[in-house]
């Protein structure tokens, strides 16, 4: 595996050094930061004389995605049925075909959910940011987890132990906090919309009584002024020059470092009654892994 990642980076950065190397002289005369190409593969061969593999650009990058979605809509529609088996989608996509061994319902929904990101991006380059920023929202609660874990659970239930692990989810917490921050501000309102409503309905499907409605959207609470205040943050980012205020790029970076660490602390801090839920989730997750094993021998 690691050897994989090293050709993908190496090939990666040779098509990148390549790239550079290619442009004339009167392109890059007036510095890079007035290079602007609307499709850089295309002008580039286009500088270059070479029209035929225009077309073989073209062609790939119409084959290159659909192969691509393929991929991630088989792996998506199993991770929707892992979700349902979890409690945490309706019991109504936990149900797998006998031949083929998916759920074709969760398989629908995905392909439902594909076409209306289609339908309501039309420009490739904010589905693009919309799906990266969604990335990014779904790695933030790792390094959360892994505190509240390393300080909840007991030592007997760890099977490894990062070095500087902390260190290591506080580094990453702020970081990712600071990429989201970049994003354009209508694509994190439509994110934060999108977080707003499947909370309601997942507080919705989980919960039975009234009373339990309201104490989980309590516990909750904590989390959704965490994303007020990323949606804040983003609101009055530099990179955002349209909504950018008297604030430069140094004193903006300083107040959204400084902040994310105080959120950093605060989320981290797990309730005491929390160490047996935590603790028998650590044991169910070990037990799946070994029943697994056993499956596999």
């Amino acid at each position: 595996m690691q050897e994989q990642w090293v050709v993908c980076l190496a090939v990666y950065l040779l098509l990148q050094a390549a790239f550079i190397g290619a442009q004339p002289n009167t392109v890059v005369s007036q510095g890079w930061s007035n290079l602007k190409l609307h499709a850089p593969m295309i002008e580039l061969v286009s500088f270059l004389g070479l029209g035929v593999l225009t077309s073989i650009i073209y062609f790939g990058a119409t084959v290159a995605p659909v192969g691509s979605a393929v991929v991630f809509m088989g792996a998506s529609s199993r991770m929707f049925t892992a979700m349902s088996r979890k409690k945490q989608m309706p019991a109504y996509f936990d149900h797998v075909n006998p031949v083929y061994r998916i759920s074709r319902r969760s398989l629908l929904m995905n392909a439902a959910f594909s076409i209306l990101f289609i339908v309501l991006f039309r420009s490739w380059s904010k589905l693009a940011q919309f799906l990266s920023l969604l990335h990014i929202l779904s790695y933030l609660p790792i390094p959360i987890a892994l505190v509240v874990f390393r300080n909840v659970t007991k030592a007997k239930y760890r099977s490894y132990i990062l070095p500087f692990g902390k260190f290591i989810s506080l580094f990453l917490f702020v970081f990712f906090t600071y990429l989201f921050a970049l994003g354009e501000f209508e694509v994190v309102r439509d994110i934060m919309l999108l977080f707003l409503v499947l909370h309601v309905i997942f507080i919705v499907i989980n919960r039975k009584q009234l009373s339990t409605v309201f104490e989980a959207v309590l516990k909750s609470a904590l989390l959704c002024v965490y994303f007020v205040y990323l949606t804040a943050m983003c609101y009055f980012s530099p990179a955002n020059y349209a909504y950018s205020s008297a604030l430069g790029q140094w004193p903006y970076d300083l107040i959204l470092v400084l902040s994310s660490v105080v959120f950093f602390f605060v989320l981290t801090r797990s309730e005491r009654n929390d160490e047996e839920v935590i603790t028998s989730s650590v044991r169910i997750y070990q037990a799946e892994d070994d029943h697994s094993e056993i499956t596999a021998k």
